[in-house]
């Protein structure tokens, strides 16, 4: 009898299981197809304000039925923004077209932190990276104890261009001790030197007239790609 028991309850393990007791297939939601179309290559896209690829993009957008931004820039460019719809088991293309109008600029310098000034304004410091107005732009790099630079730079629209100044120290033009009315050969200004000396002034501010800063020679070499 115990044998009967043991072989009915093996059988019922044993028994296969129909398809009835499996979990149904879950349906894939139906989506639409955005293809985008752009002839600036390496141009971001983004869809909703998250990044999906670049130009060109390896496959169309399967998105969700619904309203969507679809964005794309690139730097030197203007942007292009639409709104779509995407409709289920549909598929829309979206031409988008970018215009060139800033140059991509890199100014080095081997002075970190040298201001530069593009047409007369004031852009920030070296290393500078920056999207500037195409056209013939006067730059000008400074920098604390050296000869200013500056020069004609010819920016194209849409184009990287690198700028590497090379900042030369200021050398002062010192007053020949021989020239006449020159302050090192007054006895007056030995004498009140020997005094500072010897009765321990507390500040003393020497004002050295007639010197003057020559500008030194600089170089800048712009690099197109």
């Amino acid at each position: 009898m115990a044998w009967l028991v043991l072989l009915s309850f093996s059988a019922l393990i044993t028994l296969p299981v129909t398809g009835e007791a499996r979990p149904p297939k879950r349906k894939r939601a139906p989506v639409g197809e955005v293809v985008v179309i752009s002839l600036n290559k390496g141009a971001i896209v983004e869809v909703n304000g998250k990044k999906v690829g670049t130009i060109p993009l390896n496959s169309p957008l399967y998105l969700k039925p619904g309203k969507y931004s679809i964005r794309v820039h690139k730097r030197g460019h203007t942007d292009f923004d639409e709104a779509v719809t995407v409709t289920a088991n549909d598929m829309q293309a979206v031409e988008a077209e970018l215009i060139p109008f800033a140059g991509v600029v890199q100014v080095k310098s081997n002075i970190p932190g040298a201001t530069v000034a593009v047409d007369g304004k004031l852009l920030g410091t070296t290393p500078l990276d920056k999207d500037i107005p195409a056209g013939k732009r006067e730059f000008t790099v400074q920098a604390p104890g050296h000869a200013p630079f500056r020069q004609i730079v010819d920016v194209q629209p849409g184009q990287p261009l690198t700028v590497n100044v090379v900042l030369n120290v200021a050398e002062a033009a010192v007053a020949d001790a021989s020239d006449d009315g020159s302050i090192l050969t007054e006895w007056w200004f030995w004498t009140i030197i020997g005094a500072v000396v010897a009765g321990g002034v507390t500040t003393t501010v020497l004002l050295l007239p007639g010197t003057e800063q020559v500008e030194g020679d600089y170089f800048a070499k712009p690099i197109q790609f």
